[in-house]
């Protein structure tokens, strides 16, 4: 279980899955220990569920989607300011150091965050983030 708590990038609500999962195999495999009837039997299914229960890690995905998810957006926000060509170099190379600058922003605090929904909220504002910056950007 201390395994599982201190799986890096893993959200609350990975973390708990992998501990239900985790839990569950062993509650089966307590029952299926008291079933059997010699000492060698024990032993076997005794590792065998050690060995499930090892597999139990949390699967991660959720703060390194949304950091990819982040990376993309910043790519292509990129990649609309090099399209214009109403900006000098000079521009283009500011706007895409901001872009830069609230993308490692937003990375480093869903490294900061522990839950999903904080994780997404996140994700959402810095999408949400670069489609300001970019409309200011247009009018100005």
């Amino acid at each position: 279980m201390e395994d599982i708590a201190n799986t890096p990038d893993a959200t609350d609500e990975e973390k708990k899955v992998a501990a239900d999962a985790a839990k569950a195999l062993a509650e089966e495999a307590k029952e299926e220990i008291d079933k059997a009837g010699t000492d060698a039997e024990v032993k076997q299914l005794q590792e065998a569920a050690e060995g499930e229960i090892e597999k139990s890690v949390p699967v991660v995905e959720d703060k390194p989607n949304a950091r990819k998810a982040i990376d993309e957006e910043a790519t292509a926000k990129k990649a609309e300011i090099d399209a214009r060509n109403d900006l000098t170099p000079n521009a283009k190379a500011k706007l895409k150091a901001k872009v830069d600058k609230a993308a490692e922003k937003s990375k480093a605090a869903i490294d900061a965050v522990s839950s999903v929904d904080d994780v997404n909220t996140i994700e959402e504002a810095d999408k949400g983030g670069y489609q300001s910056n970019w409309r200011s950007k247009q009018t100005n």
